[in-house]
């Protein structure tokens, strides 16, 4: 039997959004697999949707089907939607859910508190504010190093203005 974790996280401000799943062994509680990455979705609710759908292509590709699942959510819309097969607001995505899991011989849902849920939390967490890697523009790759010294030193600077202010 395995355990799933899913989450999500997403900056309204910036439309920034990531996915975080963890999959553990249920009796001896080893994780098997996690991951966590960036996407690009309209809420928070759709990314719910869509860690649990990376986790279960996760486990189809990785020939884990025959095992009992857990999924274990603190999305109460996505927990909804996989006991009704059905959600108003995401109907492409909890289709695709419904698809997934038939696939599998035998699976149920937990609803749980954020709590319960802190390692794919933080996981995702960390995905949403990781800085992306700058692909053009930057720096030389030997100025790289001073390049962020300066601006941690204008970072420095700045904050010595408002403490002296």
């Amino acid at each position: 039997m395995l355990i799933i974790k899913t989450d999500a996280a997403f900056d309204p401000v910036t439309k920034n959004a990531s996915i975080a799943y963890v999959i553990q062994d249920f009796t001896s509680k080893r994780i098997i697999a996690s991951n966590a990455k960036r996407i690009n979705v309209q809420d928070n609710h759709q990314a719910e949707f869509e860690a649990l759908i990376d986790a279960l292509k996760y486990l189809i590709d990785h020939d884990l089907t025959e095992s009992i699942i857990e999924i274990l959510t603190d999305s109460k819309g996505l927990f909804l939607s996989i006991e009704k097969s059905y959600s108003k607001s995401y109907p492409a995505e909890s289709q695709l859910i419904t698809d997934l899991l038939s696939q599998f011989n035998l699976y149920y849902t937990k609803l749980i508190s954020d709590k319960e849920n802190k390692h794919a939390h933080r996981l995702a967490i960390t995905a949403l504010h990781k800085k992306k890697k700058r692909t053009s523009n930057g720096p030389p790759f030997l100025f790289s190093q001073h390049w962020v010294l300066f601006e941690n030193l204008e970072c420095v600077l700045k904050r010595q203005e408002f403490f002296l202010t």
